[in-house]
């Protein structure tokens, strides 16, 4: 195989796993803010059940206070029916006392509807306390992950650097300028091998001579149609 074919296979291989690395190492941010985001909403949904806690607390608290002040009203009710002197008086005290049996009854159906739902919202809160601890956890294991995969992908980054300087050194000048100037041109891919016929990346069939030359590797021949450089690979 031609030397200079040889290597730019080669820096080929190295721009591309390169080009792939940096794509993970931008997307690393993403993903730990998308980590943080799902966290936060785990936050959110235990704030939220504790806040309904409390609401359904304070409620319940207004309404025993509710329900005391009709209690004392009706006991009150009750012993003026001891003193009234005329039909008229117990009717009235009659009246007073159904009004506050109806309140007792209103607000005693009341605390035991809080009660059942205080019972559903600490299960809530629990399940909520519960499920943002397991997310800090994995939180923090795999943002652990994604900064150890960093510094590994920007180790890897600096050799394929130091990598592709020695290969680009061993190219001979016209041949490095046809690649960087492919490689500029068509989205970092400047050679490409060819298989049965026909160029493996846009797909379009050599000429039968051109496949026929390809085949011995000793010279830089570029696809017809997409300009990439071609090799053959038994």
């Amino acid at each position: 195989m031609l030397s200079d074919l040889e290597h730019l296979i080669r820096l080929q291989q190295i721009d591309t796993a390169t080009e792939q690395i940096r794509q993970r190492i931008e997307a690393i941010p993403s993903q730990l803010a998308s980590l943080q985001d799902t966290l936060e909403k785990s936050r959110a949904t235990l704030v939220t059940a504790q806040d309904t806690l409390t609401d359904n607390k304070r409620v319940r608290t207004d309404v025993e206070n509710d329900l005391a002040t009709a209690q004392s009203q009706l006991s009150k009710f009750k012993e003026q029916t001891l003193a009234v002197k005329t039909n008229k008086e117990l009717w009235a005290i009659q009246k007073e006392i159904a009004t506050s049996e109806d309140k007792v009854r209103h607000a005693e159906d009341q605390i035991l509807e809080l009660m059942l739902a205080a019972d559903e919202l600490t299960s809530a809160v629990k399940e909520a306390e519960a499920a943002l601890k397991a997310e800090e956890v994995r939180t923090k294991k795999e943002t652990a992950v994604c900064e150890s995969e960093k510094v590994k992908l920007q180790t890897e980054l600096q050799q394929n650097t130091d990598t592709r300087s020695t290969v680009v050194s061993t190219i001979e000048s016209r041949a490095l300028a046809l690649f960087e100037h492919i490689s500029h041109q068509r989205q970092g891919i400047a050679v490409v091998e060819a298989r049965e016929g026909l160029c493996s990346y846009c797909n379009v069939r050599l000429r039968p001579q051109v496949f026929n030359d390809l085949r011995l590797n000793n010279a830089l021949i570029q696809c017809d149609s997409c300009q990439r450089i071609l090799y053959f690979q038994e």
